[in-house]
């Protein structure tokens, strides 16, 4: 976990829309307009990649 840290501190931002380390920075740091880039479909844009089309979230989880 070097990359994220590290990323936070950049001037501005280019990565793959796809890559979860590259959204984390995104949602890390107040980026002004103009300095970060995504290249490709953003992840967070997309549907979800694990539910069947037409479910939503499963609910929050129960302790038994």
């Amino acid at each position: 976990m070097v990359d994220t840290p590290t990323a936070t501190r950049a001037l501005a931002l280019i990565g793959h829309g796809q890559s979860n380390t590259l959204l984390a920075v995104v949602d890390l740091k107040t980026w002004p307009s103009g300095t970060g880039t995504l290249v490709g479909p953003n992840l967070m844009e997309s549907g979800n990649l694990v539910l069947p089309q037409g479910c939503s979230a499963l609910g929050p989880f129960k302790r038994r």
